[in-house]
């Protein structure tokens, strides 16, 4: 992520936008996946109610993640698209080291 953020300030003419975006859409990919850590934990221990709470809780991120797009596209300094980018930092990091584990085996 810190890369990305530092990219953003020699590619384009104004990089804070883009920076603070792909920030806050990194910083809700985390929680996201730091939700869905819990929520997998506390589902196990449901036993028949596992379902319906596994479904709620997957309910819930889904509309975090559209809160964050519709914050990110109604506020002026943060840039939608690099928020988007944002929100899959998370799952480019782990298909990224998968791959670089694939490739050194």
């Amino acid at each position: 992520m810190l890369f990305s953020i530092g990219l953003s300030f020699f590619v384009f003419k104004e990089p804070k936008p883009v920076a603070l975006g792909l920030t806050f859409g990194g910083l809700m990919s985390m929680a996201t996946f730091l939700h869905l850590y819990r929520s997998i934990k506390r589902s196990l221990d449901r036993g028949g109610k596992a379902q319906a709470y596994a479904i709620s809780q997957y309910i819930i991120r889904y509309l975090l993640y559209g809160a964050t797009l519709v914050v990110a596209a109604k506020a002026d300094y943060l840039n939608l698209w690099a928020t988007t980018v944002g929100l899959f930092m998370v799952k480019i990091v782990i298909y990224a080291k998968n791959i670089v584990d694939y490739t050194r085996s």
